[in-house]
């Protein structure tokens, strides 16, 4: 075990150890797997295996917790009136709203994940280790997986902004389910929430370290694969090879100018340059405004936690993994 406590017991230090899963996909595997999910896809770049990264990512769950949600909203239906046209009678279709109220119970939630960081996007680290079944596999924190290729995602965010996060995903589940019910019920064909009260029994927020690779795509957002399972899939959008996007488009372009005979030299070559020049121009600058774009939202959720107070137990998360980072 590390020893993190400048000036604490090392038993104080050990009380915040945080649990982890060592790595169960080698970096060369991993770097294969990235391949050959690409082999098939003409426009994208092979991954590089000096882009990859093996990882360890900061995140907070949830234990079983059961849920109860009182509700007021509103559900449509729709009923049709005769009207008198100059082409005759026809069926003018009116859609009525009425209140609705109720509780719902009985809903039970486990596992509930949020990203305890702040340099990789919070929906496509969420995404890609919610479907991971982890909480059986985790085991006490061993510095002795951290190797020098390892790097660790540092955990920054506070309990009290994750525990935030959980209680808002939990509103979004209520107000689908609820939705589902009402047009169920009345068999309308939409509704809305309008007030919702979520109470929420034994709400605990746990926190640990996953194993992922992370392949740097420069201007692109990375890609992420969970190293958690051998089955593990990647997430994020692929790289596309900017020069084969090009080559399509002039191709293309210069096939559709055959078919048109009539027109001279000049405007042949504008129609083969132009297509490739804007395909290309488009494939650099939308990834780079989409990770732009992710690295405002995460700068503004960073903000907010700083503004929070943080806990000891904040603190320990925060020293234990900036030692690896």
């Amino acid at each position: 075990m590390i020893n993190l406590c400048a000036r604490r017991q090392f038993s104080t230090c050990r009380d915040h150890l945080i649990p982890f899963i060592p790595h169960q996909i080698g970096k060369s595997d991993a770097i294969e797997r990235f391949r050959k999910y690409d082999e098939n896809r003409f426009f994208v770049r092979s991954a590089k295996e000096k882009s990859l990264e093996k990882t360890f990512i900061p995140v907070f769950f949830t234990d079983s917790m059961e849920v109860s949600s009182e509700y007021n909203g509103e559900y449509s239906q729709t009923q049709y009136y005769p009207i008198v046209t100059n082409k005759g009678i026809i069926m003018q279709p009116y859609m009525h709203w009425y209140p609705v109220s109720g509780t719902l119970s009985g809903s039970v939630y486990s596992s509930l994940l949020t990203y305890g960081g702040f340099s990789l996007n919070q929906r496509l680290v969420e995404e890609a280790l919610s479907t991971q079944d982890f909480i059986k596999k985790l085991r006490p924190f061993d510095d002795r997986y951290i190797e020098d290729e390892v790097t660790v995602d540092p955990f920054y965010k506070r309990e009290e902004i994750a525990k935030e996060e959980v209680i808002r995903t939990i509103q979004t589940l209520e107000t689908r389910k609820i939705n589902n019910l009402i047009r169920s019920r009345y068999y309308s064909t939409g509704s809305h929430v309008t007030s919702l009260n979520v109470k929420i029994s034994n709400l605990k927020i746990n926190s640990c370290l996953l194993p992922a690779y992370i392949l740097d795509q420069g201007s692109m957002p990375p890609r992420i694969m969970p190293a958690i399972n051998f089955d593990s899939k990647i997430f994020g959008p692929a790289p596309v090879s900017i020069a084969k996007s090009v080559t399509a488009a002039a191709v293309a372009s210069g096939a559709f100018s055959l078919c048109l005979p009539q027109m001279d030299t000049p405007a042949k070559a504008a129609m083969i340059c132009g297509p490739s020049l804007l395909t290309g121009l488009w494939l650099q600058a939308k990834p780079r405004l989409q990770k732009y774009i992710n690295q405002r939202q995460m700068d503004k959720l960073s903000q907010k936690n700083d503004m929070g107070i943080e806990t000891e137990d904040d603190y320990w998360r925060r020293r234990m993994t900036e030692k690896f980072s």
